[in-house]
């Protein structure tokens, strides 16, 4: 006989021998599996956390820009910023980010070469930074995967209102 064949009739009779107390617990496993409800999980209420912590991330790449910006200090001073107490986004609108065709806007012909095609998405944020304190930003992302780019920034009265697009 050859070790193969050995090794064969060694493993079945290995698997011929049984454990009651083994199976039994085998059994009620595969009961229980059986009788068990799939927990219904609450897809929209992920799919929302998800999109606000991609929002907040996004905001907080622009959080030194944004603090600078608040301040009044330009890029071309050195100076040391403390971060604000709080930067957390409130409210969020985006938009799709398009350049500007070369001749007329109002030509839509599909040989035309002058077709807008999509550079980002243009993120408005409304950012609390103290307790009653808001700023809102135009944050650019994008697509060619650089970093995200603070456009604009709105502080006092503006700020503190309904979040709207807003260019300047």
């Amino acid at each position: 006989m050859t070790m193969v064949a050995e090794r064969t009739i060694l493993e079945q009779q290995l698997w011929e021998k049984t454990d009651p107390d083994l199976d039994a617990a085998r059994t009620e496993l595969i009961r229980s599996d059986q009788e068990r409800t799939p927990v219904e999980l609450a897809v929209g209420v992920h799919a929302a956390s998800a999109a606000a912590m991609q929002n907040q991330h996004v905001a907080d790449d622009v959080n030194a820009a944004a603090r600078r910006a608040y301040l009044g200090i330009t890029d071309d001073v050195s100076a040391k910023l403390v971060p604000f107490d709080r930067f957390v986004v409130v409210d969020v609108l985006t938009q799709v980010a398009r350049c500007v065709p070369a001749c007329d806007p109002a030509c839509s012909h599909p040989s035309c070469r002058c077709l807008q095609v999509e550079q980002g998405t243009i993120y408005f944020f409304k950012v609390q930074i103290a307790d009653t304190e808001f700023i809102q930003l135009r944050v650019f992302l994008s697509l060619f995967g650089d970093a995200p780019q603070l456009v604009a920034l709105r502080t006092g009265v503006e700020a503190a209102g309904p979040l709207q697009c807003f260019d300047v």
